[in-house]
């Protein structure tokens, strides 16, 4: 506890209430646009490419097609994993 305590400053510290007004700050910004991300998915009205592309991915490995995208599917037959090496989607899956 005491090595916590030599990062944390004191309510006296100058610094003390703007770091506390960043942290409010940055978590009432987290939040509103988390929420406003999520509500423009689940009522379809997200407009990015990418979008598309990484809720078929989701969709598509959840039901055993690992990383199939038709979005991205070349005359090869190639994943996303061969365009793009995004393994931490598979740690997304399980949410």
């Amino acid at each position: 506890m005491d090595n916590l305590k030599k990062f944390l400053p004191s309510p006296a510290h100058p610094l003390f209430l703007p770091n506390v007004l960043l942290c409010i700050g940055l978590s009432v910004y987290f939040i509103l646009f988390s929420f406003w991300t999520v509500n423009r998915s689940v009522g379809w009205i997200a407009t990015g490419w990418d979008d598309g592309i990484y809720n078929q991915l989701m969709f598509n490995s959840l039901h055993g097609r690992w990383f199939e995208s038709s979005l991205e599917m070349n005359e090869i037959g190639v994943t996303r994993l061969g365009q793009h090496f995004t393994p931490a989607i598979a740690l997304l899956l399980p949410i």
